[in-house]
């Protein structure tokens, strides 16, 4: 549909090659649909958590709130870390996970069993040099705009000012200024 109808795609994050190769896919349904591939426009949610150290990113991005987008991963996810999805195998995250839907201790307790491997995985995270390479493996693959979201208040109120200080310099690297 992206290909045939639309001037761009904007996925949340996702594999770097899988990424790449949805972007060829969307641009050669463009070509086929006698469109110019060039006018659609790769882009991407990035969820970050960001800080001076990358091991401070890995004891936020296992913080509850912060985990708790873990909860939107599919079970595919989970299993390839080794675990089940803490609301089972049946379990489809953007039809299924209506957060008010669930009580406190449900979800305290289905936190409780996202394995931290999982938590690491579903943000981006790190200091300004690890998030500017990693949006870089993505530039390579097709990316072409980036809508950065700051997740690193929920998972560290106190970080709030640094992690947009942080921010600016991943700006900084990805630009090149």
């Amino acid at each position: 549909l992206a290909g045939r109808r639309a001037d761009g795609w904007i996925p949340m994050k996702e594999e770097v090659l899988q990424y790449g190769e949805k972007v060829a896919a969307i641009r050669g349904c463009a070509q086929a649909a006698g469109r110019d591939p060039s006018k659609i426009t790769a882009g991407m949610f990035v969820q970050y958590v960001i800080a001076e150290t990358h091991e401070e990113c890995h004891r936020m991005v296992n913080a509850p709130l912060a985990k708790a987008y873990a909860l939107i991963e599919p079970p595919a996810t989970f299993e390839r870390f080794g675990a089940k999805h803490p609301f089972g195998d049946d379990f489809y995250p953007l039809k299924d996970y209506i957060p008010c839907n669930y009580g406190r201790q449900e979800v305290l307790d289905a936190l409780a069993k996202v394995p931290s491997e999982v938590a690491e995985y579903t943000l981006t995270h790190g200091t300004p040099e690890d998030i500017a390479a990693e949006l870089q493996q993505y530039v390579d693959q097709g990316l072409e705009h980036v809508v950065l979201v700051n997740t690193t208040p929920f998972a560290d109120m106190g970080k709030v000012r640094s992690s947009y200080r942080l921010t600016n310099e991943v700006l900084r690297l990805v630009k090149g200024a």
